[in-house]
């Protein structure tokens, strides 16, 4: 971080540039509101960018010099490209699972049962997309998140005609949920850096076993079962 901070020195016209092209687009304004505004998103973006490139182990001064020539000689400025489209996509598709969990509240005004149901639906999307999520993820995670807001979406609409088939469908899911809030609890200060990674890698399995159980059309990532949970937790359980 300290080398990212001189860095950052050394290049503050180039970031400059960076920094707009980086800029998110004036119609997320809507979309960003629920983390904080566009504002702090640009620079979590732009944060996350600069962290990835300049968070360099650099022991000399010569290699520091060199660096920076090899910077300004090759441009940032179209750095996390790719990264801004993942970001943008993730607005887009959490604003369309707000406003279709809000149509269905609306569609269902005295249901009272479906409205909590729906707020516990917010909640775990807020979960999974919290206000800092740009700086938590990486570009592979952060191209999966539209898959499970939509898949929590597909659930409240399918919810909202048969909330009984949905309680059914959540009996498979409940105690992998059990088993990752204890694995979590079970975490010690001294838990290996491993075990930390794997519960994080649970986590996500769990996801994806989640959408192949409440919206099977949009299709897993990756090969999920209850036998590969299984194995997963049996697995973490095993490391120190």
């Amino acid at each position: 971080q300290g080398v990212k901070s001189l860095l950052m020195r050394q290049l503050s016209g180039d970031i400059k540039f960076l920094r707009k092209n980086l800029s998110l687009p004036y119609a997320c304004d809507a979309y960003c509101r629920y983390f904080g505004g566009r504002s702090a998103l640009e620079d979590q973006l732009l944060d996350s960018v600069l962290t990835a490139h300049l968070a360099r182990d650099i022991r000399s001064a010569a290699e520091f010099d060199a660096a920076v020539e090899e910077l300004h000689t090759k441009g940032i400025a179209a750095w996390g490209q790719p990264r801004r489209g993942y970001v943008i996509d993730v607005l887009e598709s959490y604003q369309a699972a707000r406003m279709q969990l809000a149509d269905q509240e609306n569609n269902h005004p005295g249901n009272t049962t479906l409205h909590a149901f729906i707020d516990r639906m917010r909640s775990e999307m807020q979960h999974l997309v919290s206000d800092r999520f740009i700086a938590l993820y990486d570009d592979g995670r952060l191209k999966q998140l539209p898959r499970y807001i939509k898949a929590i979406a597909l659930r409240v609409a399918r919810a909202a005609v048969d909330l009984e088939k949905d309680r059914i469908k959540a009996q498979r899911v409940a105690p992998y949920e059990d088993r990752l809030k204890q694995l979590i609890q079970d975490l010690s200060p001294s838990a290996s850096a491993g075990k930390r990674r794997a519960v994080e890698d649970f986590f996500w399995l769990l996801e994806e076993f989640k959408i192949s159980v409440y919206a099977p059309e949009i299709k897993t990532a990756l090969p999920v079962s209850t036998k590969r949970l299984e194995k997963a937790v049996k697995e973490i359980e095993d490391m120190v």
